[in-house]
């Protein structure tokens, strides 16, 4: 497809499977260095690592790990976890990004 491969803001993922795990790289994102809160480079690869895991006393958590790699911006890669409980009966409403 023309121009898949140009730089945008969202970038271009591909995923995976490694056992239980979903794994999403994500690369060609248009770097962010002019003053911006998140300075990038364009050699930024973004790995995310998507698992569902069991919560003590029953129910289930969906585990988001990010990790950014950016050798020109960052002296080594820079990891965020992030956790989203499972909620029953709870109704999550249509969000509009700005």
């Amino acid at each position: 497809m023309v121009g898949e491969d140009l730089p945008s803001r969202t970038g271009r993922s591909y995923a995976r499977w490694e056992g239980s795990q979903l794994v999403i790289e994500t690369t060609n994102i248009l770097p962010d260095s002019e003053g911006g809160r998140y300075p990038s480079s364009p050699q930024l690869r973004v790995v995310e690592r998507l698992s569902i895991e069991p919560v003590e006393g029953g129910g289930r958590q969906l585990i988001n790990q990010i990790t950014f790699h950016d050798p020109p911006v960052y002296e080594q890669p820079v990891t965020i976890r992030m956790v989203f409980k499972e909620a029953p009966g709870i109704e999550v409403g249509e969000y509009i990004c700005p």
